[in-house]
């Protein structure tokens, strides 16, 4: 059993050969050795060359074999693309059920069966061979039922638990709610696996990160739970993006892409921030500290109304807890540091995936949080507009003081520091003595 068979000897015209052959394998009880019976009884020659064979194993699984020639060849204009695993890159391919990798390129397979004007006749002869090999999918074992209800559960927008690895292919895009429900786009890294008696299906994917400095390519999973019957897409921790529904209370897809888009180029420009004063920017919403998201217990105490600093480089670097990990809502994120073709995308597509989040330092709270790109303000300009034109001081002291004043927030608890004010609000341990005459000013 295997891949044998193929139809490699140019000298054989095609007519003579049987493209496409269906076989069951069977244990001869006489040798005890498995062996490979043509189901059409025409075909009972040993020598007889196909450039595909369709097996059904002892009916407990079903495989196809491919071998070299125009089937093939069709078949890998759609299948090789930046996502290709390597079962499509060698001169022959076998595949076994699920066929996982036909399955999550259907709809483009099923289009290619289709003949064009202009076809010679040995691509239309591949395109006829296609159209056997999708039947055989379509009837093998462990399919029947998904193929039945495809195309109502796909209009409905449901999937069964037994069938969510046929949504989740490698390179598609997903929609996740990542940050108190804040949601962002990212790319499928690896699809779940489908075996019996799973409980949980796993989902990786990566987005595009900041460290303060540079983008990052970061990882997350996210697991579902085993349920029964269908679900809705939008109630999965992540679906594809193209699935995305508008109705009366949602946007567009193509408005939603804008909207992330614009987002992310707001969170760039947030991370890249001069440091020092251009860090500084006034917030009011929900923050999550490290330990909050640590412990999965986010909640009113977390509020923020007043002065915060991004700077997700000292984050990364003296959040309790972070020691240089990534943190995202309440998950932690794994930072890939392999570089593959992949990753290689425009600025444009990594604002589409960037979080809904940035990384900073609370000086209300005096805490490490994440903060929600859509609640970061500019700093309020009122004391600091009286500091800069009604102080009379001369304007290497006043930044000297404004220097003093931001260091100190923005050191102020990384390293455990805890400055008690003797009167409420007053410094928290910084006091600047100023001297000189009296004046109205």
């Amino acid at each position: 059993m295997g891949l044998q068979n193929f139809a490699q000897d140019a000298e054989i015209p095609p007519k003579d050969q049987d493209r496409v052959r269906q076989v069951m394998s069977k244990l001869n009880d006489k040798t005890g050795l498995v062996e490979d019976i043509p189901m059409d009884k025409a075909l009972k020659d040993e020598g007889t060359k196909s450039a595909c064979i369709l097996r059904n194993v002892m009916n407990s699984r079903h495989e196809i074999d491919l071998g070299p020639g125009p089937l093939l060849d069709l078949m890998k204009g759609v299948m090789l693309d930046d996502n290709v695993d390597q079962t499509w890159t060698g001169q022959t391919v076998n595949l076994v059920t699920p066929f996982t990798s036909l399955v999550h390129k259907w709809d483009i397979l099923k289009k290619v069966t289709h003949e064009e004007e202009g076809d010679p006749a040995e691509r239309k002869e591949a395109r006829a061979d296609l159209t056997k090999v999708l039947d055989f999918v379509q009837s093998s074992k462990g399919l029947e039922a998904y193929f039945k209800n495809r195309e109502s559960h796909q209009s409905s927008q449901v999937i069964e638990f037994e069938y969510l690895w046929t949504i989740f292919s490698t390179g598609t895009e997903v929609i996740a709610s990542t940050f108190m429900e804040e949601k962002q786009v990212m790319i499928v890294s690896a699809p779940p696996y489908k075996y019996d008696d799973q409980k949980v299906q796993s989902i990786l994917c990566w987005y595009y990160d900041h460290d303060g400095t540079n983008w990052i390519v970061a990882q997350r999973i996210f697991e579902i739970d085993r349920y029964h019957g269908t679900k809705k897409f939008d109630t999965l921790p992540c679906y594809p993006l193209d699935f995305h529904k508008q109705d009366a209370s949602s946007t567009s897809l193509e408005n939603l892409k804008v909207k992330y888009t614009t987002r992310g180029k707001r969170f760039k420009d947030l991370c890249q921030a001069t440091p020092g004063v251009k860090q500084m920017f006034h917030y009011d919403g929900q923050g999550l500290t490290v330990e909050s998201a640590f412990s999965k217990q986010n909640n009113n105490d977390n509020a923020v109304d007043g002065s915060i600093q991004v700077d997700p480089l000292s984050y990364l670097k003296q959040a309790p807890l972070g020691g240089e990990d990534l943190w995202l809502g309440e998950e932690e994120i794994y930072i890939s540091p392999i570089k593959e073709k992949r990753y290689d995308i425009s600025e444009e597509k990594k604002f589409l995936l960037a979080p809904p989040r940035v990384l900073g330092w609370s000086s209300v709270h005096n805490h490490w949080c994440q903060f929600r790109v859509d609640n970061v303000k500019e700093a309020k300009k009122a004391k600091e507009a009286i500091f800069d034109n009604e102080l009379q001081l001369e304007p290497k002291v006043k930044n000297m003081i404004k220097a003093l004043v931001t260091q100190h927030n923005s050191q102020m608890g990384r390293k455990g520091l805890q400055n008690p004010d003797l009167i409420e609000g007053k410094g928290r341990g910084l006091v600047i003595m100023l001297h000189g005459r009296s004046t109205s000013k």
